[in-house]
């Protein structure tokens, strides 16, 4: 079983391999932010504008090779919240979960984000 590179266990801040993957994981929320996964939903009279489903984005990424499984996938949406580059804005516990959960990209990043700037 190959494991992506999206998923790889954490480094220490400021390893070259952290910001190598912080990068990539930026870079994904930005993908993201312009996929066909983003749209309005609507669950009991609440509006959620621009967002994504937790299931529907652990398929993309398996589908296009991001990540290996459902379990890695569900890996790399974790780092993405924990980096703050998506948000949960309905459904269940704070964590990124393979569910009908829903999520919002941060527009606070941006492709020229330097927070992790290389040594």
């Amino acid at each position: 079983r190959q494991q992506s590179s999206l998923a790889s266990p954490s480094k220490a801040v400021g390893d070259r391999a952290d910001v190598d993957r912080t990068g990539s994981l930026r870079a994904l929320a930005l993908e993201i932010r312009q996929s066909s996964l983003i749209s309005d939903r609507t669950h009991y009279l609440r509006r959620y504008e621009r967002s994504f489903v937790g299931e529907d984005l652990c398929s993309y990424l398996v589908k296009s090779g991001k990540a290996a499984t459902g379990r890695e996938a569900v890996d790399v949406g974790n780092q993405m919240l924990d980096l703050g580059y998506i948000r949960k804005v309905y459904g269940g516990r704070k964590t990124f979960e393979n569910s009908r959960g829903f999520y919002q990209v941060s527009t606070s990043i941006t492709a020229q984000d330097d927070s992790f700037p290389l040594p």
